[in-house]
């Protein structure tokens, strides 16, 4: 609300696009409705298939555990960290 309502205050009547979870309260999905936000409702994958980070430890090459990573079910193989660069991308290329 913060962030839609300091917008709208300074007088921005443009598009907005976000991201929400599908289980957002509906009190908060109806004062987006009447901001005239456009929801996005991203899902989380059943099994991320991220394969994790590659780091140095000691001279050796290690792999993070990914076992709980958060990915999309759009893009099973990216943490929504980084996932989200793709996902503005479609959401971009869907407006009119």
């Amino acid at each position: 609300r913060q962030f839609v309502g300091s917008l709208r205050a300074t007088g921005y009547v443009g598009h907005i696009i976000l991201g929400i979870a599908p289980d957002a309260p509906q009190n908060l999905l109806d004062y987006l409705k009447d901001q005239k936000v456009t929801l996005k409702f991203v899902e989380m994958a059943d099994n991320c298939t991220y394969n994790g980070s590659i780091f140095r430890s000691n001279g050796r090459d290690k792999v993070l555990d990914t076992k709980n990573w958060h990915c999309p079910k759009a893009y099973p193989d990216y943490k929504i960290t980084m996932a989200r660069f793709p996902i503005y991308r479609d959401w971009l290329n869907e407006c009119d």
